[in-house]
């Protein structure tokens, strides 16, 4: 170590050798406690009267993030501030984990009647990389349809060479045929899609009866 480095050690070890000789003085074994590294004041503190006006918005308004508030009201405090004083008071509401609120939805969806929600889908099998040079030389379908119970998770899939209002009104007419022939009842059963232009197209009006789901 170089002797000005060690002169400058030296002057630091005794400002520390200082410091805790008077804590020891004035508070004994208590003063050798550790101190938080906090500042006991902060200059940049929002002041009080815009907590105030902060907490009213956002009780004025609720549907409103810390972001729009500032914005829309023209705030002079950051969006990061504004967040911290609706934490700080409660107005902000915690954000459930995502595998608790898949076991709120599977507590909801067991109390719904068994087969009468379907969910219908449709993808694309192109994007599949060992299945892609079989669909060429095969000439294998390339589009794949999905039927899920909700309440089961029952799935049921159907194959097509092209995504059209046809196929999809095809295959929703098969299912309901094989269900019927299952001995289902399907009066008020529903499918729910995503209305891509191949479910769209279904709901035509001469399309319509293609969907319509009937009691033999």
């Amino acid at each position: 170590m170089a002797p000005s480095q060690l002169k400058q050690a030296n002057a630091v070890a005794a400002w520390t050798d200082r410091k805790w000789l008077r804590r020891y003085q004035q508070e004994r074994l208590a003063g050798l406690n550790e101190l938080p590294r906090i500042p006991l004041t902060c200059p940049h503190k929002t002041s009080p009267a815009m907590e105030r006006k902060v907490v009213h918005l956002r009780k004025r308004y609720p549907f409103m993030g810390a972001k729009r508030l500032e914005r829309m009201h023209s705030l002079p405090c950051s969006h990061e501030a504004i967040r911290r004083i609706l934490h700080e008071h409660g107005l902000i509401r915690k954000r459930r984990k995502k595998h608790k609120r898949k076991r709120d939805l599977a507590k909801i969806k067991r109390k719904w009647k068994l087969f009468g929600q379907f969910t219908v889908d449709t993808k694309d099998l192109k994007d599949i990389p060992h299945y892609w040079p079989q669909m060429k030389t095969l000439k294998l379908p390339r589009y794949q349809f999905t039927a899920r119970e909700v309440r089961s998770g029952l799935m049921f899939l159907g194959f097509s060479n092209e995504k059209s209002a046809a196929s999809a009104c095809l295959f929703a007419r098969l299912l309901c045929e094989h269900l019927r022939n299952c001995g289902l009842d399907l009066k008020n059963t529903k499918f729910q899609t995503d209305n891509g232009s191949e479910f769209i197209g279904c709901f035509r009006q001469d399309r319509t009866r293609d969907l319509r789901i009937r009691n033999p």
